[in-house]
């Protein structure tokens, strides 16, 4: 009976990582019912999904979040949170506007 070769530390790690961020994301997006203007609180849902592999909602909470607080253009833009979807064109979009407004 052959044996299976352990799977490497990350795996494991990034696998609960994604939960945990699903997790965060479901009570969060619990929270933007009740304060659907919350800019803060939209911005840390996207992050939040952006890590649970929920790359539609995390880019639409971004947009929401930056629509109510422009510097939060600036702070997407090198956010590790954000990463996963960071090649989007949406993304891209949205954070190139930083150096078009004022």
């Amino acid at each position: 009976m052959s044996q299976r070769p352990p799977l490497p530390p990350f795996t494991l790690g990034t696998a609960r990582q994604k939960v945990l961020a699903a997790e965060a994301a479901d009570r969060g997006r619990a929270l933007i019912d009740e304060n659907p203007e919350a800019s803060q609180l939209l911005y840390n849902v996207a992050c939040c999904e952006s890590r649970a592999g929920r790359a539609d909602d995390a880019v639409e909470h971004l947009r929401r979040a930056i629509d109510g607080m422009e510097y939060l253009r600036a702070l997407a833009a090198g956010d590790d949170d954000l990463a996963p979807i960071r090649s989007r064109p949406e993304f891209r979009q949205l954070v190139a506007n930083a150096e078009q407004k004022p």
